[in-house]
């Protein structure tokens, strides 16, 4: 499974749980909140390629930290990279 299909199934099952589950004000935040948090680290899961400044500067596509080019995942925010054009 890939990440957009994990991300299709994590979203499928949010539409499924929020139809069944009680609506109290607290309930709602908190179940929007983890949901939030989920899709947060799905995307941080997904590799993808850095912004570029002039052609030789990457950086962080999720939080704009300059990278060194040897990072696997950013050290500041842990977004994992594709460098499949490195």
């Amino acid at each position: 499974m890939n990440e957009n299909s994990l991300l299709e199934y994590f979203n499928y099952i949010v539409r499924q749980a929020d139809m069944a589950r009680t609506h109290s004000q607290k309930h709602d935040l908190k179940f929007r909140e983890n949901c939030q948090k989920i899709r947060e680290t799905i995307e941080k899961a997904t590799p993808k390629k850095p912004n570029w400044i002039y052609d030789d500067e990457p950086l962080c596509p999720y939080c704009g930290e300059v990278l060194d080019g040897t990072e696997v995942h950013c050290d500041e925010c842990d977004q994992r990279l594709d460098r499949s054009e490195w």
